[in-house]
């Protein structure tokens, strides 16, 4: 099976040890620069050092826009997929960014190998893959809600359930926080666990 790593991580040492650990065929860096510098010394670093075994991408990102690099994200993990590849995510102490591949990692739970992190002595640490356990009518609910604002009777009525199983759904979603308490509003980690 040929492994892609996806990562925000530009520091030689730390991929390194990665492309040392988990043998990838392929490198995916994120970045919300064009022209990044320590993307590009890294990228010629992996190809001076691994040579063409090692396939380098780079996605750039608007570093603004949470929802939009998850979205992105999860984009990425199913096009290796579908081209037959495992994906490893490797989260950093770039929270902003890292907080992106770990909800792509999150949202991609079945496809989704590994998260690893390096720890402070250089070594591989595989963290957990997590998820909702949201169900279909959970997800139709968050979905209806992106488009416009909606009334309970509204989403009865074009989710064919009844109100009390609206309700009960939406007590259920705000107590996740994916609905907003004192609105029929979706929040931004509703937006996420959509993705």
């Amino acid at each position: 099976m040929e492994f892609t790593i996806i990562t925000v991580e530009t520091d030689i040492k730390q991929i390194e040890t990665l492309l040392k650990g988990v043998q990838p065929k392929t490198v995916i860096f994120i970045t919300p620069h064009k022209n990044d510098e320590k993307v590009k010394e890294t990228s010629n670093f992996i190809a001076n050092t691994f040579g063409r075994q090692i396939q380098i991408k780079k996605t750039f990102i608007d570093k603004n826009d949470i929802i939009e690099n998850s979205k992105t994200i999860t984009e990425i993990v199913d096009k290796e997929h579908s081209l037959g590849k495992e994906v490893i995510m490797h989260i950093t102490e770039h929270s902003e960014y890292s907080f992106c591949l770990s909800y792509g990692a999150y949202s991609r739970f079945k496809i989704v190998k590994r998260i690893v992190a390096i720890n402070r002595k250089g070594g591989i640490v595989d963290l957990p893959v997590l998820r909702y356990h949201l169900t279909k009518n959970k997800i139709k609910i968050l979905e209806q809600l992106t488009n416009e604002n909606k009334t309970l009777q509204t989403l009865s009525n074009e989710l064919n359930l009844s109100e009390g199983m609206i309700y009960h759904h939406i007590r259920e979603l705000r107590n996740l926080n994916l609905i907003q308490k004192n609105k029929l509003k979706i929040t931004t980690a509703g937006k996420l666990a959509i993705l």
